[in-house]
């Protein structure tokens, strides 16, 4: 049966995780449309989905740790975003954490999207120009009124933080629900899993 996965950078450090979760709760919980993390949705940085069979999953996560080399991502955050909605998320609004431009990570980025391009599979995350890593916190209404009551303090957008690759279940929204595989000891992503 085909599903939906996500190959994905995951926060090593619980705290970062709760701190996402706790900041998109505190937020967005009253404007929120089908997506809100925390309720269902691990906190990620999405490197490339596609559809795939269990099959084609268990021949590509070796390939991908042999590329990755268990190698940790320190990745830091630009600005909090709002972004509209396209295709079927058309009249929906995004909010999320811009990661700041990194060239290991757009590197990284292509290579998995060509890896997953290399096993016959589709990607459906754009790669090079077009790829806009970020963490998202909600989907909400175009009619949401877009206020933050609580900004994240300095030392949040200064600080560098650590993720590891994974590969994880997407619904067809993208939210990333389950992770299957990882190239670390995972509490983040038990922390986030409410």
């Amino acid at each position: 049966m085909m599903q939906r996965y996500n190959i994905a950078l995951l926060p090593v450090d619980a705290e970062l995780a709760t701190y996402c979760v706790g900041f998109a709760q505190q937020n967005f919980s009253t404007q929120q449309d089908a997506y809100l993390l925390g309720n269902d949705a691990v906190a990620h940085v999405t490197l490339c989905q596609f559809h795939a069979e269990a099959a084609d999953i268990a021949k590509l996560w070796p390939k991908l740790r042999a590329m990755n080399a268990k190698q940790l991502c320190a990745l830091s955050f630009a600005h909090l975003y709002f972004g509209a909605g396209r295709n079927d998320h058309t009249g929906m609004i995004w909010a999320g954490f811009a990661v700041a431009p990194q060239e290991n990570l757009s590197e990284l980025q292509a290579g998995v999207h060509d890896l997953v391009a290399a096993q016959g599979l589709q990607p459906l995350t754009a790669k090079g120009a077009d790829y806009f890593p970020h963490l998202t916190l909600a989907r909400l209404d175009v009619f949401a009124s877009l206020t933050v009551q609580n900004w994240p303090e300095q030392e949040f957008w200064d600080q560098r933080h650590g993720f590891g690759l994974s590969l994880g279940l997407s619904d067809e929204n993208g939210v990333y629900q389950q992770c299957l595989h990882a190239d670390f000891e995972c509490e983040a992503v038990r922390a986030t899993a409410l």
